[in-house]
């Protein structure tokens, strides 16, 4: 960890009887990207309203820099955010959505242009300044509204879902220029999403919630490859889960009706014929057998081709497991109903707790 800078503090937002989000802390370094991931009504998004002063915590703080802004209303906070409806004002130019925070905030005539040239230089619409949100694309126009949210320099960036009304080609090449403006600026950002790929590929660190809690809070890679709860495990990624019972703790044993695993990674406390689930990736699995795999064999009940990837669900012992394999155009998929054989090695094997 490096410069806390936006702390929250074991806050908890109840609407009536309804708990919304349930004791929530996390510390967020000064320059730092962090995205809230979950499914929808998990309370990503009342946590960023709470941030931007819009709602207020029933119990704990937010600080900003060592500043109390729990009670703050939102204009005094400095936050910029970016809508996933872009909120332009339909009546303005670009140039003049970017320059309004400014124009509000009494800045002079000759800085706010300044400023907005600057702005649309950072998205690259310089050409389009005085075009009006009707006359632009869904990316254009949430580029403008990115650059609207900046142009104050505001202390942290939010971010609520901004790509989910865009197409997909155009939402992977707006998330890679937003975290490349975000990494130029050295902006602290917190960025919502029910996305795991969004979060995953534009983060350095992912907070996964869950019915209002935090599950868990990791980079990409260890919330992807460590997931510490059943939730994160299934919610990011693709899981196969297998039930099984532990055999000999000291040598990773687990028994399952499909196959025994051993050096499987069991948890400390893990006993003799305790009940565990193991979970395995489809990028784990494989055709080709190496030294020590587990193999699963079992008949194939789909054939999904993802272009550069197949996935491959098979019936193995009535639980199906999913295998990715890499497309290769001179080697055709294998069909559905073929039986076939999958190994897997057992230190890639996730043990979930409930």
């Amino acid at each position: 960890m490096g410069d806390p800078y936006l702390v929250i503090d074991s806050v908890t937002k109840s609407f009536g009887s309804h708990q919304v989000v349930r004791g929530a802390s996390i510390s967020v370094d000064r320059g730092e990207f962090v995205s809230f991931l979950g499914p929808s009504g998990c309370g990503k998004t009342t946590i960023l309203r709470m941030i931007a002063g819009f709602e207020t915590p029933t119990d704990g703080t937010i600080s900003i820099d060592g500043r109390d802004i729990t009670d703050l209303r939102p204009n005094q906070r400095n936050i910029g955010m970016v809508f996933q409806s872009y909120a332009l004002f339909p009546n303005m130019t670009v140039a003049g959505n970017i320059g309004f925070g400014l124009r509000v905030a009494g800045v002079s005539a000759a800085q706010t242009a300044k400023r907005v040239e600057e702005m649309l230089a950072l998205i690259k619409l310089p050409q389009l300044a005085t075009r009006y949100p009707w006359q632009l694309s869904g990316g254009q126009q949430q580029r403008v509204a990115l650059a609207r949210a900046l142009a104050p320099s505001p202390t942290v960036l939010l971010l609520d879902e901004p790509l989910s009304a865009l197409d997909a080609k155009i939402r992977v090449s707006l998330r890679a220029e937003i975290r490349a403006i975000q990494q130029d600026l050295g902006i602290t950002t917190i960025f919502v999403t029910h996305d795991q790929e969004e979060a995953l590929s534009m983060s350095d660190r992912v907070m996964v919630m869950h019915q209002g809690v935090i599950d868990q809070i990791g980079t990409p890679f260890e919330v992807y490859n460590r997931p510490t709860t059943r939730f994160v495990a299934s919610f990011v990624g693709t899981l196969s889960l297998i039930d099984g019972l532990v055999g000999d703790p000291a040598k990773g044993e687990v028994k399952t009706a499909l196959a025994s695993f051993s050096g499987v990674e069991l948890p400390k406390a893990a006993v003799k014929d305790q009940k565990v689930t193991l979970a395995l990736r489809p990028e784990s699995l494989r055709y080709n057998a190496r030294a020590g795999d587990v193999a699963l064999t079992g008949r194939i009940l789909s054939v999904d081709f993802l272009g550069s990837v197949i996935r491959v669900t098979v019936d193995v012992g009535g639980n199906p497991v999913t295998l990715d394999a890499f497309n290769d155009p001179g080697t055709p998929p294998p069909a559905k109903g073929e039986n076939v054989t999958m190994h897997v090695a057992p230190g890639s094997v996730l043990v979930l707790k409930d």
